[in-house]
């Protein structure tokens, strides 16, 4: 019975590793949930891409916090995902950020438009925010002039304010 939870479980890595590639993780973060081969997760990137995966550094919070408007768009990210998942601060559920990302393109169905540059733009960006919400890099500020919740980082260059009414909260 124990080899079949096993080869259940290597079935599972694999079907979340062949998920999320496809849905356009990196190959990096893809290693971090799975623990499968990084030469393997390349391979599958190229197979589903038909393209070399990306390399280099993962996005911040503080980067797609960039200005007002991405905040918006980052507290709606977050806000769909803290719906979705039930104790936010434990670990990331990647599933429910691949949930949130789908519900997120149907309500915001420009995010791809490069020439209106709003952020979170990609999986991994909408990713890199769930991580750093569990790291407490990033969390919910409560805005005392319009009560709304936003999402705030104390890394980003951005003013401690409301991205809704401007108010400031510090």
């Amino acid at each position: 019975m124990a080899q079949n939870n096993d080869a259940i479980s290597v079935f599972d890595k694999h079907r979340l590793a062949y998920d999320m590639v496809k849905a356009g993780f990196r190959t990096s973060i893809v290693y971090i949930h799975t623990q499968l081969s990084k030469i393997l997760l390349r391979k599958l990137y190229k197979t589903l891409h038909n393209k070399s995966p990306s390399s280099g550094l993962l996005p911040s919070s503080a980067y797609v916090l960039s200005n007002r408007k991405n905040q918006i768009y980052a507290t709606l990210f977050m806000r769909i995902y803290a719906k979705l998942h039930k104790d936010i601060e434990n670990a990331i559920d990647v599933k429910l950020v691949m949930d949130s990302w789908d519900i997120y393109k149907l309500l915001v169905p420009q995010y791809s438009n490069e020439a209106l540059d709003i952020h979170p733009r990609t999986i991994n960006e909408a990713w890199a925010l769930t991580r750093d919400f569990r790291a407490s890099t990033s969390y919910f500020a409560n805005c005392r002039q319009c009560n709304q919740h936003y999402l705030a980082c104390d890394d980003s260059r951005l003013a401690k304010k409301c991205p809704f009414c401007n108010a400031g909260n510090r």
